[in-house]
């Protein structure tokens, strides 16, 4: 009897369970069911699909939504988008939506339908160093220094900020297929009219550097540049100075901007030593006179660097200063906006005094 007791109780849980369960299935079985909401049909990429593109049937899917997570914009068939160009970069299975593509009315993909209307695109010639080794990606931002002078001379300045880069040489050779970072030859950027002047000058007269930014920065900075000896000298009060007694520091008192142009004038052109600074609230007048065309175009393109908003270019060739022997007695008089390139110089000739 001790024997057969477990298996009865066994027996009896088995039992309990089965009943257990047969009620439970027949009241599941009674429950009302809810129909199934019907989606809505929505377009989304099927695959990355990179800005500057135009869409194709095969880059376009159509899957379901559900209603009350619909997104704002969107398009129910692939014939609805098939043809518009992207101006955003699209992921596997993102929604298409209106924001992300160009005016119906642009009918061609590239560079000229992500760009503002107002804007103008300006390729730039770049290394892997000038590159910041092959990172910069459409879309980014960048900011664009430039170097100009000689030797000990030089002098280097925040030309512009916050720069959209439309393109890249090898991201357009690839056709957005490979998204890991290259070196790339020719970067270009969407600048405005006076920015695209200030660009082909600085490319003319000096050597340019981009330096890649934050996506969420976009505050501008005013710098002062950099010259060598600016670099020595901070060098110097870093190894020589004294201890001292600490004082209450004193706010300082910023220079004129004349002041600094004249002293940066003076390192980068030693020999011209007839050129006057005058400044205004928004513009810079630089007066006198300067040996050659390239002593007053590096001038003009370090004065731009300095000016509110633009520049007056009164300054006169002094033909017994120049090497040529052609003499020159024109007065240059120009209203530079600020960024003009110097190839915009109008000679007004004067006869000879």
């Amino acid at each position: 009897m001790s024997q057969s007791r477990p298996i009865v109780f066994l027996g009896l849980a088995i039992a309990i369970a089965l009943v257990t369960s047969l009620l439970i299935y027949k009241k599941l079985q009674g429950a009302p069911v809810e129909p199934m909401e019907e989606g809505v049909n929505v377009a989304v990429a099927a695959r990355d699909i990179v800005w500057g593109t135009k869409l194709a049937p095969d880059m376009i899917k159509v899957v379901k939504f559900p209603k009350d997570s619909i997104p704002e914009g969107h398009f129910e068939s692939t014939d609805a988008v098939k043809g518009r160009i992207t101006v955003s970069n699209l992921k596997t299975s993102e929604p298409i939506l209106e924001s992300k593509l160009a005016s119906s009315t642009v009918l061609t993909g590239g560079v000229t339908a992500v760009m503002s209307p107002e804007k103008r695109a300006m390729a730039v010639r770049v290394d892997d160093v000038v590159g910041v080794a092959g990172f910069i990606k459409p879309s980014d931002h960048v900011d664009v220094m430039v170097t100009i002078g000689h030797s000990d001379k030089l002098f280097t300045k925040l030309l512009l900020e916050n720069v959209l880069v439309l393109a890249t040489g090898a991201d357009m050779e690839k056709k957005g297929k490979d998204d890991k970072p290259s070196p790339v030859s020719v970067i270009t950027l969407e600048v405005t009219p006076e920015e695209a002047e200030k660009l082909a000058l600085a490319t003319t007269e000096g050597k340019l550097r981009l330096s890649l930014r934050n996506p969420q920065n976009s505050q501008a900075v005013m710098t002062t540049g950099a010259t060598v000896d600016s670099l020595l000298s901070s060098y110097q009060l870093r190894q020589a100075a004294p201890v001292q007694k600490a004082v209450r520091p004193t706010k300082p008192m910023a220079e004129p901007v004349e002041v600094r142009l004249k002293e940066q004038l003076k390192q980068l052109l030693p020999d011209e030593k007839e050129i006057s600074v005058q400044a205004s609230n928004d513009h810079l007048t630089l007066s006198g006179s300067v040996s050659s065309v390239a002593a007053q175009n590096q001038a003009l393109a370090l004065a731009q660097a300095f000016a509110p908003k633009k520049v007056i270019n009164l300054l006169r060739i002094d033909a017994t200063a120049s090497t040529s022997p052609v003499r020159l007695s024109e007065d240059v008089k120009i209203e530079m906006i600020k960024g003009t390139s110097v190839s915009n110089v109008k000679f007004s000739p004067q006869a000879n005094q």
